[in-house]
């Protein structure tokens, strides 16, 4: 759900996350698979439905079963998220009895806002005693918990009862580690058994492939809608330069120059910097130019099984290409500085005209005048933020959009004895209460009249000091199936809606979600940032397109090939 005010910055749907894992030192445990694509995990591709086999076989994923919440205001279909103008007016009960026993449950995870302590926090209070438990809460900042914090708590040896593991090379053999310290919970979750958490249950399909290894479930996925990353467009400027939206990739690249102008810093477009990004060529859930001429997305795989990175493609150098150009027309905002959050803050105040950016973020789309939005100032004219119709390499081609691997990390539980972790998955259970129910707006907006307040439509709009107290779950113990929802601004879920049936046409899977290379694991994020770093000098003119397919090659030498190869047994196993 995209909420007003939910959490600073990178918030697109509010139970669902948004941002790969940060890279930075390696810690204790240093560790090596891309942070951008092919970052999934899961060792094969598994059916869902039913009970689990007895006696061996292929696992049983969990059944899925939809939260009975109602019908959605703007109905989503198999990867659009359902949308909803207004909360529902009589939340159902998605939780029977309170799932703790009065005792305490250690949890562990990163936080993306400064969490305010207990004996402040009316929120927190008020879930402890909903739940029946002592949540303590020991939450690490986003730009330190996977590099670092994490590593170092793993390293103490001892865990807490549930932990977040995010997505990437956070551990150099996650299959051992999650066998020999983290409990297997395909007992517990796998095929109808899933049923006794009717929440867990509900979460979509594709989140449950990443979370299975050595054949076995051994966490909850976080939840994450498909729709990741997506380009974004300043339609009101567009409208002021009696411009139309880009149909074609010379369409685009003539635009944004046409609207940089670099002695009022205004730019054509709006990217963080570093080899995670690449300039928008190497971003977690799909690229920017690759896509627009129809590069796979992460891998492709022929009829025959054989696979082939993005990187080996004439559409992935096209896209490549067109990024040149574009830097070379002087269109990217030149600040060397600038990361996911500050390019955000930038392109929200009309610094740069596009932006490859969080696909459903909803501080993106903005009227500019929303009293809590953390712009104050009225926008003149007012934001018309949209999000891109679908863009081709030429005129009359097919557009793609790559969509991303549908989860946003792991939610593990230390290994305990039966009873143990039937309680503690109810407690997740709880945390991840889905949209239109009561305990989504007592996990996500606190205590009413206080931390939240109704407003005339029946909507819930949090306080200052329910802005303060707010939990990002998604980032601690996972968050429920994605929804769009805004409750200052209802066009949202149909403007958002709309554009997302004009994408979908050409969307593409990455065929990695469930499936595990052990090279990818341990050396894909230190052979992928070697290509990106070439390739942003290619960008940036610092070297010759021709240096391109060498580029290449020493990727395919130094471990891609090997990772070709583990994929390739890993998806033909799966068959």
């Amino acid at each position: 759900m995209s909420e007003r005010g939910a959490m600073t910055r990178r918030t697109f749907v509010r139970q669902s996350g948004w941002l790969a894992v940060a890279a930075g030192a390696l810690g204790v445990l240093a560790a090596c698979t891309p942070a951008a694509p092919g970052a999934t995990s899961g060792a094969t591709a598994a059916p869902a439905a039913g009970k689990p086999a007895a006696g061996g076989g292929k696992l049983q994923l969990p059944t899925y079963v939809p939260p009975k919440v109602g019908t959605a205001d703007v109905p989503g279909n198999d990867t659009i998220p359902d949308g909803w103008t207004k909360y529902p007016q009589n939340p159902v009960q998605s939780v029977a009895t309170p799932p703790g026993d009065g005792g305490d449950v250690f949890v562990a995870g990163e936080t993306f806002a400064p969490l305010i302590p207990i004996d402040q926090n009316t929120l927190w209070q008020q879930l402890n005693k909903a739940m029946n438990v002592k949540l303590n809460l020991n939450l690490a900042p986003f730009a330190d918990w996977a590099f670092g914090k994490f590593q170092a708590l793993v390293a103490g040896g001892e865990l807490p009862d549930i932990t977040m593991i995010p997505i990437g090379g956070v551990i150099p053999d996650l299959p051992t580690f999650l066998e020999t310290k983290i409990q297997d919970l395909t007992p517990f979750v796998g095929g109808d058994a899933i049923k006794d958490y009717p929440n867990l249950a509900a979460l979509p399909t594709i989140g449950w492939k990443g979370m299975v290894y050595n054949n076995k479930i051994f966490a909850v996925p976080i939840a994450q809608s498909q729709w990741y990353w997506a380009l974004w467009g300043h339609q009101e400027v567009l409208e002021a330069h009696n411009m139309s939206w880009p149909k074609t990739a010379a369409e685009f690249r003539q635009t944004m120059k046409a609207l940089t102008d670099p002695q009022q810093a205004k730019f054509g477009f709006e990217a963080e910097v570093g080899n995670r990004y690449a300039f928008g060529n190497t971003n977690v859930g799909g690229q920017l130019w690759p896509a627009i001429y129809g590069a796979p997305n992460n891998w492709g795989v022929s009829s025959a099984g054989k696979w082939t990175k993005d990187w080996e493609t004439d559409q992935f150098k096209q896209g490549v290409q067109l990024a040149h150009d574009v830097y070379a027309d002087g269109s990217f905002d030149p600040d060397t500085t600038l990361t996911t959050i500050s390019a955000d803050a930038a392109f929200e105040t009309g610094k740069g005209a596009f932006r490859f950016d969080n696909a459903l973020n909803f501080p993106n789309y903005d009227a500019g005048a929303v009293p809590i939005h953390r712009y104050q100032p009225m926008q003149n004219p007012p934001w018309k933020v949209r999000l891109a119709p679908p863009i081709t390499g030429e005129a009359g081609g097919k557009a793609q959009y790559n969509y991303g691997i549908g989860n946003f990390g792991l939610i593990v539980l230390k290994k305990a004895p039966e009873a143990r972790i039937k309680l503690l998955l109810k407690c997740i259970d709880y945390i991840v209460a889905p949209f239109g129910s009561a305990e989504y707006l007592i996990v996500n907006y606190g205590v009413k009249d206080q931390d939240w307040k109704q407003d005339e439509n029946g909507n819930p709009n949090r306080t200052t000091q329910g802005l303060n107290n707010n939990i990002a779950w998604q980032g601690i113990m996972g968050g429920p199936p994605p929804v769009m929802f805004d409750p200052q601004l209802p066009q949202f879920a149909k403007d958002m809606n709309a554009a997302l049936k004009l994408l979908q046409p050409g969307g593409a899977q990455d065929p990695t979600v469930g499936l595990y290379s052990a090279t990818n694991q341990k050396q894909g994020f230190l052979i992928q940032t070697k290509f990106a770093d070439g390739l942003i000098d290619i960008i940036a003119g610092r070297r010759p397109m021709s240096d391109y397919d060498q580029l290449v090659a020493d990727w395919r030498a130094g471990g891609g090939d090997s990772i070709r190869s583990e994929f390739e047994q890993a998806y033909a196993a799966a068959q």
